[in-house]
């Protein structure tokens, strides 16, 4: 007897039946896009983290009332969206045409940021905890280069790039051990007229001499607090406005 089509259909239903049970009877609009914040009781902080103040009000603002369906930081691409059809702009780069016609005037531009260049070739160890192993110094290298002239300033510390070989300038810094975690850098580029400069910056180590890019979070603003010591938990604020509202059913209503 062939049980073929009995096995066929007792699967489907049970894989039907599974996803009914997390999509439907959860409800997802009503629960997904409601969670609030848990608090941990052993840490005393709130997961996710809690932005505090005006910026938290702002996020709940934005993100209750779908405000990210029509707006966004840069112009979507066709198929993405109304942004072009609303000429907001051609292109994804458009927010960057006022930068690039500034710098064809010429002139010194300034680039200023903090840089997290601890454990580059060594994983992070989980906070509270300590390793049965003692990890040799690592000795960080700050190497940029740029296509026009270059000055790297750094604790008070000027290094001017040198002309190589291919025509481009090229600066070292050799990072102390003890700013590693937290190394200001300035960079001044003088920008020829009717030119873009190309800048790029990259590492090295003592136990490794082949050059690697920096992930975006090494970068931090050069005014942000220096601090560790973990955040904590913001008061969760009641905004009448937004009582009993819920982002699933406006985003449905606004498609509607």
């Amino acid at each position: 007897m062939n049980n073929g089509p009995l096995i066929f259909f007792g699967i489907f239903f049970s894989l039907a039946l599974s996803w009914l049970g997390l999509v439907v009877a959860n409800n997802a609009d009503a629960n997904f896009g409601g969670l609030e914040p848990y608090m941990d009781e052993a840490t005393g902080m709130a997961v996710p983290a809690l932005m505090p103040g005006l910026a938290r009000q702002g996020q709940r603002v934005y993100q209750d009332l779908g405000c990210a369906t029509c707006h966004t930081q840069q112009v979507r691409r066709e198929g993405f969206g109304a942004d072009v059809e609303r000429e907001w702009g051609t292109r994804q780069s458009v927010v960057h045409d006022e930068l690039r016609s500034q710098l064809r005037k010429g002139g010194v531009l300034t680039l200023q940021s903090r840089l997290d260049l601890a454990d580059i070739l060594r994983p992070k160890v989980q906070p509270g905890s300590t390793l049965d192993y003692q990890w040799p110094q690592e000795r960080v290298t700050l190497v940029a280069h740029s296509s026009q002239p270059l000055t790297l300033t750094s604790e008070g510390k000027q290094t001017v790039a040198t002309r190589s070989a291919d025509g481009r300038f090229e600066a070292r810094l050799n990072v102390p051990v003890t700013a590693a975690q937290s190394f200001p850098l300035t960079a001044q580029i003088t920008v020829k007229t009717d030119s873009v400069p190309d800048f790029a910056i990259a590492v090295s180590t003592n136990e490794d001499d082949r050059l690697r890019a920096l992930p975006l979070r090494r970068f931090f603003l050069p005014w942000t607090p220096e601090s560790d010591e973990d955040s904590t938990a913001g008061e969760i604020i009641s905004i009448a406005e937004l009582e009993g509202g819920n982002w699933g059913k406006g985003r449905r209503v606004f498609h509607s």
